[in-house]
């Protein structure tokens, strides 16, 4: 983790937890995490069009309070009823979005895996939960499984991915970009953004009028950085691959794109600074609370 231009290595593994913090977000404050632990499977398809399937037999969410080296997470989002993932701070930083899913047995029932998104309060103050949770979209009504939610900077917005089943969209070929507006509460396809496939991880701008998002439309296979820009009515406009230098550069790469993230400036380290961390550094300890 680097905080106010220090790299801190960080174990955040508590007792009986499911395993180390997975997917998460920071807090605007820069103080608190808020991270899912899962236990993640692969597996692979004996279906031609269908490579391989990824999905959690466990998954809660847990805050960590990087100020004071704890772990907090409660009953309303951890257990072995439901699935929660994927959690995502809100512009404001006073609530927790997040994908929740009812456990089924796996991977029997792999098509009936889906999640509704959903939302619980945090205090910053306290550093802790709240005391109830909202779904916002439910799969009852909506139909599809979401992931990755991502609320746009100023608070306007909230982009997220749906897919038919599951929580690993990047194998999913069907998988889409929509946009929820927090204010109206409607729902934008975004069919002027999605291609034929795997429109799927996205970040936003700091000014809230760009996104960046991972896709397979060109070949079905490798990821590439597409761009979209967001006027100020909230409409998404076509977007354009990340250009090269080299016009034949993604028709000769062997890489393949995924998990992009926009950001203000350049990273005060490297990849070198993080292997001598991750060496020779210190590990900090964290010790896990639970609410009531």
């Amino acid at each position: 983790m680097n905080r106010n231009g220090k790299l801190r290595k960080l174990n955040t593994k508590g007792k009986s937890m499911i395993g180390a913090a997975t997917y998460g977000n920071l807090h605007l404050s820069g103080n608190y995490g808020i991270f899912s632990t899962n236990k993640v499977i692969p597996e692979f398809h004996t279906l031609k069009k269908e490579k391989l399937e990824v999905y959690d037999t466990a998954s809660d969410l847990l805050i960590l309070d990087f100020d004071r080296n704890r772990i907090v997470t409660s009953p309303l989002v951890s257990g072995d009823a439901v699935l929660e993932t994927f959690p995502a701070f809100s512009a404001d930083g006073n609530s927790i979005f997040y994908c929740a899913a009812p456990s089924v047995p796996l991977p029997d029932s792999i098509r009936q895996l889906k999640y509704s998104l959903c939302r619980i309060d945090f205090d910053a103050k306290k550093g802790c939960f709240g005391e109830r949770t909202d779904t916002i979209l439910s799969v009852e009504k909506f139909g599809s499984s979401v992931s990755f939610p991502r609320p746009s900077p100023d608070g306007r917005f909230l982009l997220y991915s749906v897919s038919d089943y599951g929580t690993f969209p990047i194998w999913h070929r069907e998988t889409d970009l929509q946009l929820l507006n927090l204010q109206t509460g409607t729902v934008d396809s975004l069919k002027t953004v999605n291609g034929d496939c795997s429109d799927t991880y996205h970040s936003w701008s700091s000014n809230s009028r760009w996104f960046v998002f991972a896709s397979k439309r060109d070949d079905g296979l490798y990821g590439k950085p597409y761009f979209c820009y967001v006027d100020s009515e909230g409409k998404a406009h076509k977007p354009f691959v990340l250009p090269q230098r080299n016009p034949y550069y993604y028709d000769f790469t062997l890489k393949s794109f995924n998990i992009p993230e926009l950001s203000i400036g350049k990273l005060p380290f490297d990849a070198a600074d993080i292997e001598k961390l991750y060496t020779e550094g210190l590990t900090e300890q964290y010790e896990a609370q639970y609410d009531k």
